[in-house]
């Protein structure tokens, strides 16, 4: 209500909100960077500051769940004040959310967000492409902010990666164009098209004599690796980056037979049983 509704419908009359008022406030909900209107980027340190208040817009637009949400909430409020009789009707369900454009997101990586002594990757942005332009935006919640610990199995081909793209920066010249000093860029610079890296995925899975699947579902191939390690849920949560530790458990619960005949041993044994 604070952040989405009462900025741009709070000067309205109930009584005076039409159904033109709310369709136009989603439509221009969708639309505006959560980043320059909060003061997200703003409120970090003056040496932290790298896109808003930098001058350079992250385009952090609120996702369709979120203004669902608002809209939701705005409903549920004029719901309340039709059975109070403080209004006739409620114009807030007569609107639908607007569907955004479909739009292929991808995690990247600056440099500056490896800490090689310290074996880690700081996760704070994502690429986006929408229509033909290629956005760099804030990660989706400021929980999905974190520090991965890097194991060496990951280090050591970043490391390679660095070596390559300074021969990569010096063959190029004056035609390199990474302004936001990417790891994984183009031989000229520019960030990598998510369509290409899915492409690319499938062409390395296939020379590696390796089943095709789609890019996405490697999350789910890790989380069924760290199952058969017994990692607990709550470090699997971190590691797949799981906003709600309920998504971690959908996972975990498509045990197969051999995980639950092995529990109920455990069980039996630990009940004294013998078999």
């Amino acid at each position: 209500m604070r952040l989405y509704i009462a900025p741009h419908l709070g000067p309205k009359r109930l009584d005076k909100l039409t159904v033109r008022d709310v369709r136009e406030w989603l439509t221009k909900l969708s639309g505006i960077c959560r980043c320059c209107a909060q003061g997200k980027d703003a409120k970090r340190a003056p040496g932290s500051r790298r896109c808003c208040a930098a001058g350079e817009c992250c385009e952090a637009h609120p996702s369709r769940r979120v203004v669902q949400a608002a809209r939701d909430a705005l409903r549920a409020a004029l719901t309340h004040a039709v059975t109070e009789e403080e209004i006739g009707k409620n114009v807030a369900a007569l609107v639908k959310v607007p569907k955004p454009r479909r739009r292929r997101i991808k995690p990247w990586s600056a440099w500056k967000s490896v800490d090689f002594e310290a074996g880690e990757l700081y996760v704070d942005h994502q690429i986006q492409r929408a229509g033909r332009q290629i956005l760099h935006r804030e990660t989706k919640t400021e929980e999905s902010d974190d520090f991965l610990p890097l194991p060496a199995l990951c280090l050591k081909p970043l490391r390679v990666r660095r070596a390559q793209q300074t021969g990569d920066r010096k063959a190029a010249g004056d035609l390199w164009q990474d302004s936001h000093d990417l790891i994984f860029t183009t031989k000229y610079g520019t960030p990598i098209e998510p369509g290409n890296l899915t492409r690319m995925f499938a062409l390395r899975a296939r020379r590696a004599g390796l089943r095709v699947i789609p890019l996405r579902n490697t999350r789910h191939t890790c989380a069924a690796l760290l199952v058969l390690l017994k990692v607990h849920p709550r470090v699997a949560q971190r590691i797949l980056r799981h906003s709600q530790i309920a998504m971690t458990m959908e996972v975990y619960a498509e045990a197969d037979d051999a995980a639950v005949r092995e529990a109920l041993a455990m069980l039996s044994g630990a009940m004294g049983g013998a078999g």
